[in-house]
């Protein structure tokens, strides 16, 4: 029996520019992808746009043309996270407003969210 199930994330012809009119540079081109629950890998040489592209995912970024298309409760703010290559804390933040960050960006009370920061250092957490 094949069970057919809806994608996750499904990106449509995504193009990502940076730069201005005259002197653009274009590192994504034409990226169709349909993402379901499976483990994914993205990989590439450095510079190829494999972290644009997972901003663009996440939502963090917009591309120049394409489409996003997200399967959720709220399909204007996915909950997609990522971890970056190299270590991108908020140097004027503390550690626990660091931990708390992606949930305040997701809508929690601080209060709340400094909690969660709390049990996650603490090896006390529980699910979000």
């Amino acid at each position: 029996m094949l069970i057919l199930v809806e994608p996750l994330v499904v990106l449509k012809n995504i193009v990502k520019e940076y730069g201005d009119k005259g002197r653009s540079v274009r590192v994504l081109d034409g990226i169709n992808l349909e993402i379901g629950s499976e483990i994914l890998a993205i990989l590439g040489p450095s510079g190829c746009g494999k972290s644009t592209l997972l901003r663009i995912i996440a939502g963090v970024e917009k591309p120049t043309s394409g489409e996003v298309i997200y399967r959720a409760i709220d399909k204007n703010r996915p909950q997609i996270g990522f971890v970056f290559q190299s270590p991108s804390l908020v140097p004027w933040l503390t550690v626990l407003e660091n931990v708390a960050l992606p949930l305040r960006a997701r809508g929690m009370p601080k209060r709340e969210a400094e909690e969660h920061a709390r049990r996650s250092l603490s090896g006390r957490a529980s699910g979000v």
